[in-house]
């Protein structure tokens, strides 16, 4: 029970502390490329659904005719224009006073039902402005059904005591509804969706933790020794090996012992992932003649997610009886310490 508590307090402690930002800042800005790559993967899948889209609707046209009235309102009716609105007119239009007029027109071949889920009324900019469009499949039926419409329409503005009348100002004919191949809009939207979504992954991964890119997290995490870090070998020369050298004599404090830990640290380099899992058998093996009195170093790859392996380490290393005397963060991107150290310039 105790041990349960202990580890409470600790992730308390933790996330009082809050976040590295500076480390969050320069791991969004090292993952800019592969954001960048998600976002034009995303343009290009966002530009790919709307081909699609596009090409199925039009292989069956969908065609529509478009009019334009003036309404003349009377000058006594001063409410009359805040009534006629474009959410108004949606409903005045298919009214028996204008659409009931106009099935009469149209004759028993005409469903009232199918006819009014073809119009659709707007006021696009002045409310004495009424756009009137008819949308179908069959270029016939739209043809008729507009003139009937404006029949009845014209007759409504006569007999209405509102306005002094409504006439056509503007037909633009019939003409295909084709969508459009390419379309910036749904490119942007994939973009923003699919690089958001890696911005989430790499704000998730980076503060519940489980990545480890400074020595300062490896004192806060672990509350051990944070003895120096080795640079990838493809990036940078590792200079401060003398300095890490220096660090390790100073806790272990026997010549033996270190020689033993860096044929050990020089071996596994390059297998930076799987030193977690073999540490903390090579090492005491490695030193066996050394007894109980074991020192351990572990070797954490850098910005790997280990945080919970590492855990797991250090408490069968504390069963076995096993003195962990720090940690060195291998395979460090060198130009990312520069960032986040502001020295990347220097």
């Amino acid at each position: 029970m105790t041990g349960k508590k202990d580890r409470s307090s600790e992730n308390e402690k933790l996330w009082q502390e809050g976040v590295d930002s500076k480390a969050l800042l320069v791991c969004l800005i090292k993952k800019l490329p592969v954001l960048l790559l998600l976002a034009l993967t995303g343009a290009i899948i966002g530009g790919g659904l709307n081909l699609v889209l596009a090409l199925y609707k039009n292989a069956t046209p969908v065609y529509y005719n478009q009019k334009q009235y003036y309404i003349e309102f009377e000058p006594e009716s001063i409410r009359a224009k805040d009534y006629y609105n474009a959410y108004t007119w949606n409903e005045v239009i298919t009214y028996d006073e204008i659409l009931g007029e106009a099935m009469l027109l149209l004759g028993d071949g005409y469903d009232r039902d199918n006819v009014k889920k073809m119009l659709r009324a707007d006021i696009l900019s002045d409310v004495r402005y009424l756009t009137v469009t008819i949308s179908d499949k069959d270029k016939d039926k739209i043809q008729e059904v507009s003139s009937a419409i404006e029949e009845a329409l014209v007759s409504f503005g006569d007999y209405k005591r509102e306005f002094i009348r409504i006439y056509r100002v503007d037909d633009e004919g019939i003409k295909a509804d084709k969508k459009s191949l390419f379309s910036w809009r749904m490119m942007l939207v994939g973009a923003v969706i699919i690089g958001f979504t890696g911005i989430v992954n790499i704000l998730g991964s980076f503060l519940i933790g489980d990545c480890i890119y400074t020595k300062k997290a490896i004192e806060k995490y672990f509350e051990i020794n944070a003895l120096g870090v080795i640079y990838d070998q493809k990036q940078k020369n590792n200079k401060n090996i003398d300095s890490l050298k220096e660090n390790i004599s100073i806790v272990t404090e026997d010549k033996k012992e270190d020689a033993v830990i860096f044929d050990f640290m020089e071996n596994n380099l390059e297998n930076a992932k799987e030193a977690l899992d073999s540490l903390e058998f090579d090492v005491i093996q490695n030193m066996s003649d050394m007894g109980n009195k074991t020192k351990v170093i572990l070797l954490i790859p850098f910005g790997v997610t280990c945080r919970q392996r590492t855990d797991d380490v250090l408490s069968e290393l504390k069963l076995r009886n096993k003195e962990v005397i720090g940690a060195v963060i291998i395979n460090t991107d060198y130009s990312w310490q520069k960032m986040y150290y502001g020295k990347l310039f220097n």
